[in-house]
């Protein structure tokens, strides 16, 4: 088993393309451990938001976990 947690992008269609948000990801100059695979990546229909309208961070980690937990 694999210690800490796994890095997951969620992302829309009007993100783009996965293999270029990756690629993007790879040229940039943040660390190694705060890079996902090319696994990692989570098209979504939209981002969910509270009720005042803020991004819904605890929705976005349970989808994530939700499909990280898939076969």
């Amino acid at each position: 088993d694999k210690r800490g947690e796994r890095l997951m992008v969620l992302y829309t269609v009007a993100a783009g393309d996965p293999l270029a948000l990756h690629a993007l990801m790879e040229k940039s100059d943040l660390p190694n451990l705060w890079k996902p695979d090319r696994t990692s990546y989570l098209l979504i229909e939209a981002l969910p938001q509270t009720g005042s309208g803020k991004l819904d961070v605890k929705a976005l980690r349970q989808m994530a976990t939700a499909q990280s937990a898939k076969p």
